[in-house]
């Protein structure tokens, strides 16, 4: 899994889907915090919130409750309107 990121971070291109799939994969091998670091390196680049509804679902699933109403809240800052994002809060 770690090989096919560093191959493209080496090519200078952050690719939010590798971070979310890789994340996906860690999260069904058990590797929570693993999962969840992966989707916080892809914030910055999420636009659409999905992301940080991803995070907030998997900070949610770890009983981390402040972290996941922070990311959360990001979804909502990102799409206000966004009724999944609402949900849950």
């Amino acid at each position: 899994l770690a090989d096919s990121t560093i191959l493209i971070e080496r090519r200078g291109v952050r690719r939010v889907d590798v971070y979310v799939n890789r994340a996906e994969a860690r999260r069904r091998l058990g590797d929570l915090d693993g999962a969840a670091q992966d989707l916080r390196a892809t914030l910055a680049a999420d636009t659409t919130g999905a992301v940080a509804q991803l995070l907030a679902r998997l900070e949610f699933e770890q009983g981390h409750m402040e972290a996941a109403f922070a990311a959360v809240e990001a979804a909502l800052r990102m799409r206000p309107d966004d009724a999944r994002a609402r949900c849950l809060r």
